[in-house]
């Protein structure tokens, strides 16, 4: 049996040593997979502040993308889901993406990435909010764009330059990126992905397109599908 979609990301996560999604989306993939959930559950899939969870929470349910509901077995209680006409544009959105990858083959690992991110900015200018850590945009476009100048690569992720800076010397720190003497300038540095965190984009792309096409075929797209949403942002 292929992994949950969760799972997946969990080991993408820990396998780069960056946290890959906003609280949104974290709190968007609880509720997707488990609809409807008490705070306090919903609240342990989230490694961020209370502050900050409860920010993104109101947030999102003054914006209807997620609504308030009586718990039934304690009236005094509220829990929190999706509603269907959420749940059923993402699925929408990401069946498109499924059909448009199937064409492709599984070695194509930057045209199925841009493909999964072509799904993500619909998802994303729908809904008003970032589906990615700022490390994660970073990385996403080294391993699509193969190399750049580090004032190419802050162009390319539309990140402020404060926040692009940090985030790059941190994954430098952690050992995803690494720096090399650009052959056209010897003054200048240009920056790549190691070839650890490559597999591991590889690896991860591949093994999503699988989970999802064996979803297709057992007809399970509705149920199974959407989460992926949540894995390349």
């Amino acid at each position: 049996m292929r992994p949950h979609y969760i799972d997946i990301i969990h080991r993408f996560e820990s396998e780069l040593r960056i946290k890959v999604v906003s609280t949104e989306v974290d709190i968007l993939i609880a509720l997707f997979d488990s609809s409807p959930m008490r705070v306090a559950d919903l609240r342990g899939h989230c490694s961020v502040s209370s502050a900050k969870f409860f920010t993104v929470l109101g947030q999102l349910e003054q914006r209807g993308i997620i609504e308030k509901v009586a718990d039934p077995t304690d009236g005094r209680r509220r829990q929190y889901r999706l509603p269907q006409v959420v749940r059923t544009h993402i699925i929408e959105v990401f069946e498109k993406c499924v059909e448009t990858a199937r064409g492709i083959g599984l070695t194509e690992d930057a045209r199925l990435l841009a493909i999964f991110e072509e799904a993500q900015t619909t998802i994303s200018a729908d809904y008003d909010f970032a589906f990615s850590s700022s490390r994660y945009s970073i990385l996403s476009s080294l391993f699509r764009l193969g190399d750049w100048h580090p004032n190419e690569g802050h162009k390319h992720t539309a990140i402020s330059q404060v926040t692009f800076f940090a985030a790059l010397d941190h994954l430098k720190a952690i050992g995803a990126i690494e720096c090399y003497e650009d052959p056209k300038d010897r003054r200048k540095k240009r920056c790549r992905l190691t070839v650890q965190a490559r597999r591991t984009f590889a690896d991860a792309i591949r093994q999503t397109l699988t989970t999802m096409q064996d979803h297709l075929e057992a007809g399970k797209a509705a149920a199974a599908l959407a989460p992926v949403v949540f894995l390349f942002l």
